[in-house]
């Protein structure tokens, strides 16, 4: 099921004319329902072509190169992904830089595949294209765009 920060950010930013991926444990079940009656929002089964993307299990998601990067006339119009964690602590530590970030900040997801990080790494390689990552935990969201250079130990 999805978290508050999750359902927060969809009643914010889904409306019916927003294409969205749901993660397989969620179409077929109540959020796939209460999307659709509070958003009225549009589903795909194919990530290449949502606007959005709900994903609960962070182990199962999709490879980030699989949603829409954008193009060259409308990078803007990337999948942003909603991925749910169970933490914004407990898993393995990034070091953020960019673009809104003062200086250096870290953050560590829990319950990521062990190669989440080295995706972002190369989807922030493609700027000006790539995706949008939005990490819910509860009530917690943390935002990491695609303009964000991620490094881990051992990189």
């Amino acid at each position: 099921m999805a978290t508050r920060a999750a359902a927060a950010v969809a009643l914010t930013l889904f409306d019916f004319e927003t294409l969205v991926w749901l993660d397989p444990v969620l179409r077929t079940g109540p959020a796939a329902d209460w999307l659709r009656f509070h958003c009225a929002c549009p589903f795909t089964d194919k990530p290449g072509e949502a606007a959005f993307a709900i994903v609960v299990d962070a182990q199962a998601c999709p490879p980030l190169s699989s949603f829409n990067p954008g193009d060259a006339k409308y990078p803007d119009r990337s999948t942003t992904l909603i991925v749910q964690v169970p933490g914004l602590v407990g898993g393995r530590c990034a070091t953020l830089e960019g673009p809104g970030i003062k200086g250096r900040t870290s953050l560590a997801p829990a319950g990521l595949e062990p190669g989440f990080w080295t995706q972002v790494q190369a989807n922030h390689d493609r700027f000006q294209f790539g995706v949008d990552l939005i990490f819910a935990a509860g009530d917690l969201v943390a935002g990491l765009p695609r303009s964000t250079r991620v490094t881990t130990k051992g990189d």
